[in-house]
């Protein structure tokens, strides 16, 4: 009996309609993410004529909204209907992306990446907790990998595309592009079917308040986390800037390709060890 409960658990299916559905929408945020994080310091160089120290000031803004959103976006993923949570942050995602091709001076850019920081921290935490939910026990691992896998590839894909449509000064073009891209991410935000929200056993739903936001079990994660996250931010926001100065904007692509097929061979190890 033991044995054949173990088999069954082994064939539980893990690329459903709905896994794929929530994997593709997690590479289309981080993709959109790392494409503007490649291609806003040179457009800001050249079309705005900014210094290189706005550059970093678009990524603060925009990773400091993401943060201090996320505990929040936390506890209503907890509450409300993960759906209509997903759906929402989306379309605000979408309506966001579209107004970059608008935004003609640092100041409404910079407001324009608090806003979309707010957004792109509300949609991560959400598509991560449906993930989880969607991923069967007894594939976690392999699960867990492979949902890290889309957002590993954006890492590189994103770039990759920011740097080249940069080096064609084709700027607008890409902010269509990823205006586009954020289109599917809405109809992939439709259709796929979100699991109810988790209660405990005496049917209440998990605590809210400031003392749930925090969990010192996490801490050792999220501290190895921030640092890698931290340490690929300034090479991709500063890559573009860096291979013009120094005439490899070639040898940049490269390097993003290299670090995708070694990611890829990585991941592929990687889940079925956990």
């Amino acid at each position: 009996m033991r044995h054949l409960n173990g088999s069954l658990r082994m064939k539980e299916k893990l690329w459903t309609k709905d896994f794929w559905a929530i994997t593709v929408v997690s590479f289309i945020i981080f993709f959109v993410f790392y494409v503007l994080l490649t291609l806003l310091p040179i457009y800001i160089a050249d079309r705005l004529h900014a210094s290189a120290d706005k550059a970093g000031l678009l990524v603060t803004c925009f990773l400091a909204a993401a943060i201090v959103i996320r505990p929040f976006a936390g506890q209503w993923v907890g509450k409300y209907s993960n759906k209509k949570i997903l759906v929402l942050s989306s379309l605000a995602f979408l309506v966001i992306t579209a107004l970059y091709p608008v935004c003609h001076s640092i100041e409404s850019l910079l407001f324009i990446r608090v806003l979309h920081g707010i957004t792109f921290g509300v949609i991560t935490t959400v598509k991560g907790t449906i993930s989880a939910r969607l991923i069967p026990a007894s594939r976690r691992g392999e699960g867990i990998s492979f949902f890290s896998l889309a957002m590993g590839l954006a890492m590189v894909v994103g770039p990759w595309i920011g740097l080249n449509m940069a080096r064609w000064n084709a700027f607008t073009a890409a902010f269509w592009l990823c205006t586009a891209v954020a289109v599917l991410g809405i109809v992939l935000s439709l259709i796929v079917t979100v699991p109810p929200v988790i209660r405990h056993a005496d049917g209440s739903r998990p605590s809210l308040g400031v003392a749930a936001m925090f969990d010192r079990a996490a801490l050792p994660f999220a501290l190895v986390t921030f640092f890698m996250t931290f340490s690929y931010a300034g090479v991709s926001a500063f890559l573009a800037l860096y291979a013009r100065e120094l005439d490899l904007m070639a040898a940049a692509s490269n390097f993003l390709l290299c670090y995708a097929i070694f990611l890829m061979i990585c991941r592929t190890f990687t889940g079925n060890v956990l």
